[in-house]
């Protein structure tokens, strides 16, 4: 069911280079002067596919707690479905934001932590990926345990970047505990 782990060498490699080759992508040199920026289209496709490894990892979490008795559980096929899904589309999402990042003239805390955060979550998605991989090709049960903190923390990281990713979107006090709005009086 699971490719074969070297195939995801290319993900980790595609991911190091976007991640190294800073120079060679920024916005002077991808930028033909009045043409068309095919870097800043595609980083622009973060928004479109961000929004799958959010919900995907999140439910393979969801299904995993719910399989904490039974690791064979009736929703092991839909899990390792999730996390194999989540996983790629995790790095790509993580990999586009960087380009999408290197094009826009957005800086700030936020966007740092909006961009660590991604590739964290990419990287334990990565990780959750490899030992689930162990697990299930390799027979390595011992390695159930480490498998579902990882996705526990890939999970955690997913809901820590998609709030400092709405944060980026929406504005910093986007999502508050406060429901009042300013109000404005003449003086007379």
């Amino acid at each position: 069911m699971l490719v074969k782990c070297p195939k995801y060498i290319f993900g980790y490699a595609l991911f190091v280079f976007f991640l190294t080759t800073n120079q060679v992508y920024s916005q002077e040199i991808a930028q033909v002067e009045g043409g068309f920026d095919f870097l800043q289209f595609i980083g622009r496709f973060h928004i479109v596919i961000v929004h799958f490894p959010i919900a995907i990892l999140l439910l393979a979490c969801l299904l995993e707690i719910l399989s904490l008795k039974n690791f064979n559980s009736k929703y092991r096929p839909a899990i390792n479905i999730s996390v194999i899904m989540g996983g790629i589309s995790a790095i790509f999402s993580a990999i586009f934001g960087y380009i999408l990042a290197q094009n826009e003239e957005v800086t700030g805390q936020t966007l740092d932590l909006h961009q660590w955060g991604g590739i964290a979550t990419a990287v334990f998605s990565s990780i959750t990926l490899f030992i689930l991989w162990l697990i299930l090709k390799k027979g390595q049960s011992t390695k159930i345990s480490l498998y579902r903190w990882s996705l526990f923390a890939a999970s955690l990281g997913v809901v820590f970047t998609g709030h400092f990713g709405g944060s980026l979107t929406h504005g910093d006090d986007y999502f508050s505990f406060s429901n009042k709005k300013e109000t404005t009086t003449k003086s007379g």
